[in-house]
C-alpha cells in the first residue's frame, strides 16, 4: 500500500517539467506531511494495477508469438515482477511519480527477468 498524503492548501511556484510548456513557472500542490510535490496532468504516475494489466498484455503478446520460439512468462515470474512493483514507492505511491519513470522501471524489470525480450515489445503493445 502506498504512503498516505495530505495535499496542502498552499501551493509552490515551481518550473514546469513539461517539454511543451518550456521553462514556465506553475503552481504545484504538495504533501503537507512529507513535502512530496504532486504530479498532475498526463505525465502523472499510474497505480500499480495499471502495470499489472500491462504485464498481462505482455504475457498475451508472448503467447501469441510462441511459434517464434519466444516463451511466455511462467506464473512464478509474473508473481515476482508484481511483488517487486508493489515494493517500489515509484509504483505503490503515484502521488509524486512520473509515468515515464514508471515505464522505464517496468521495462528494466521485464528485461532483467527475461534477457532475450525485444526492446520493441512495449512499443508494439502500447501502439496496438
Amino acid at each position: 500500500m502506498g504512503r498516505v498524503h495530505s495535499t496542502s492548501k498552499e501551493t509552490l511556484w515551481l518550473r514546469s517539467l513539461s517539454p511543451e510548456e518550456g521553462c514556465k513557472l506553475k503552481r504545484h500542490n504538495y504533501c503537507s506531511l512529507c513535502g512530496t510535490v504532486k504530479v498532475k496532468g498526463e505525465g502523472r504516475g499510474r497505480p500499480v494495477e495499471h502495470y499489472i494489466d500491462l504485464l498481462d498484455q505482455v504475457q498475451k503478446y508472448l503467447e501469441d508469438r510462441r511459434w517464434l520460439g519466444v516463451h511466455p512468462f511462467v506464473e512464478v515470474e509474473k508473481r515476482l515482477l508484481v511483488q517487486r512493483m508493489r515494493a517500489m514507492d515509484l509504483f505503490s505511491d503515484p502521488y509524486g511519480s512520473y509515468a515515464g519513470m514508471q515505464m522505464h522501471a517496468f521495462a528494466a524489470m521485464l528485461w532483467e527477468q527475461r534477457k532475450g525480450l525485444s526492446p520493441r515489445i512495449l512499443d508494439d503493445i502500447l501502439s496496438a
